[in-house]
């Protein structure tokens, strides 16, 4: 069945997340969702399921389910992974799902270890890192009214790296935290590590720069390791 799932979400160019609720195991029926990120289409549909032999036709080329644009908050707590995830991922996810219990969910890795606690904001597909337990719901409620919180923000996953930076940059610059602000209109590799990011309202130059940490950046880490940002060109 997982190799079953796993061929089909290739085929679609989908990725797969495990999720469950916080704390110990609810009883009833289990739930999976397809969830779509692009611009202007965000959404969920949610699917019902008792027997794992059901997943092994999932259809991912169509929406299937029960449509939904209610938030859902993910929460990465891959111990197995990196325990970091785990150790900071866990009290964030407990103390969102107090306030947005229907909404939120601990899941498995979803990149950036060295950013825990993870929260990954659906069906928009943004990511925020190092989020504290207390902040969680700030981000929350910052969402559900359309904003984003641009300090904790990593961006928006259906975006190039060099456009995340891009319109980090130029939110911060005009201080607009609207979700759908500064889309992208172009971006052109200038050189190596160096791209040209043309967004509505602002042409901006993004460079990716490589450099050693001080201090390991993971809680598997054995030693300081390369990390790579973004600067102004």
């Amino acid at each position: 069945m997982v190799a079953s799932v796993a061929a089909q979400a290739a085929a679609a160019r989908v990725r797969v997340l495990l999720i469950r609720r916080p704390g110990r195991a609810v009883p009833g029926p289990r739930r999976w969702a397809l969830v779509n990120s692009r611009p202007g289409v965000e959404g969920s549909w949610w699917s019902e399921f008792t027997d794992p032999d059901e997943l092994m036709d999932l259809r991912l080329d169509a929406d299937r389910g029960a449509p939904s644009r209610a938030p859902v908050y993910l929460v990465c707590a891959h111990a197995r992974h990196d325990a970091c995830c785990a150790l900071l991922g866990r009290p964030l996810a407990a103390a969102l799902a107090v306030e947005r219990p229907e909404a939120t969910w601990e899941c498995t890795h979803v990149g950036g270890d060295r950013f825990a606690g993870n929260l990954v904001v659906l069906p928009h597909g943004l990511y925020y890192g190092q989020v504290a337990p207390e902040r969680g719901l700030d981000i929350a409620t910052r969402y559900e009214q359309g904003h984003l919180e641009l300090p904790l923000l990593r961006g928006r996953s259906v975006f190039s790296a060099p456009v995340q930076a891009a319109q980090q940059f130029v939110r911060e610059d005009a201080g607009e935290t609207g979700i759908d602000s500064f889309p992208p209109l172009s971006v052109r590799e200038v050189e190596d590590q160096l791209w040209e990011v043309a967004l509505a309202g602002a042409l901006i130059r993004v460079r990716a720069v490589n450099r050693r940490s001080d201090t390991p950046l993971t809680c598997s880490a054995p030693a300081p390791g390369l990390f790579r940002y973004f600067v102004r060109a």
